[in-house]
């Protein structure tokens, strides 16, 4: 019993060392054309947006 969980174990060790060397990240960037563009004209600008970034219900 012990031979066959030590079998068992070495394979899918083998295997994992197969699959994490054959991985392959690659980044995209991509060019997003924003729908509005926000411009301030003297010290301040007169239009604010709240931006919940996080998703948890505060905005700033």
């Amino acid at each position: 019993m012990k031979q066959l969980l030590q079998t068992k174990l070495s394979t899918l060790i083998i295997l994992a060392m197969l699959f994490s060397a054959s991985a392959n990240a690659q980044i995209i960037y991509t060019d997003v054309n924003p729908d509005s563009t926000i411009t301030c004209l003297g010290s301040a600008c007169t239009k604010s947006y709240n931006v919940d970034l996080n998703n948890d219900g505060t905005w700033g």
